[in-house]
């Protein structure tokens, strides 16, 4: 059972990511506990079970792995930890569940974004300022530089609605 359990696809996508994705506690647990999945397998792109749970907005898989210990701050192959993904793709609930277990809020990936800064573009799809606010609350950096020296505050898109940007102007300055 435990070689069937970590038979990868072409992707290197394991039964346990395919869990994650869908949040069921049930098969996660028995996937871990009975069938001896390894909660540290990687994908293609180098995402954990860590990763997939914030992009999928699974905060009870969060939750779970976290308590098996695993690291809030692992990183994927672009040096993304599971907040840069639960910002990237808008995961609100993933997004607070990790900010509640202190996360690296600077933590940089390779193009040297931080959270932050990329939960900026994602208001536009978002309809909201929440997760920028959530960051903020939680004492993100409002003046940390990218690669290419660019505060968050800079990656504010000039198209997004006016009170969104208004309201993140105020953030972001405050």
């Amino acid at each position: 059972m435990r070689h069937w359990v970590n038979q990868a696809s072409d992707d290197n996508f394991v039964a346990l990511h395919f869990a994650t994705k869908h949040g069921n506690y049930h098969i996660l647990s028995m996937l871990v506990e009975r069938a001896g999945a390894d909660l540290y397998v990687k994908n293609k792109f180098g995402s954990t079970v860590m990763h997939i749970a914030a992009q999928s907005d699974q905060p009870l898989s969060l939750y779970y792995f976290f308590t098996l210990g695993m690291d809030v701050n692992i990183r994927d192959q672009k040096n993304s930890t599971p907040l840069h993904w639960a910002c990237y793709t808008r995961s609100e609930m993933a997004l607070n569940y990790l900010l509640s277990m202190s996360p690296n809020l600077e933590a940089k990936d390779i193009k040297g974004y931080t959270p932050l800064h990329i939960a900026i573009p994602s208001v536009e799809k978002l309809g909201s300022t929440r997760s920028v606010k959530a960051l903020l609350l939680r004492g993100a950096d409002r003046n940390s530089l990218d690669n290419q020296g660019k505060k968050p505050f800079d990656l504010i898109p000039p198209e997004l609605d006016s009170h969104l940007q208004n309201d993140l102007r105020s953030a972001l300055t405050q």
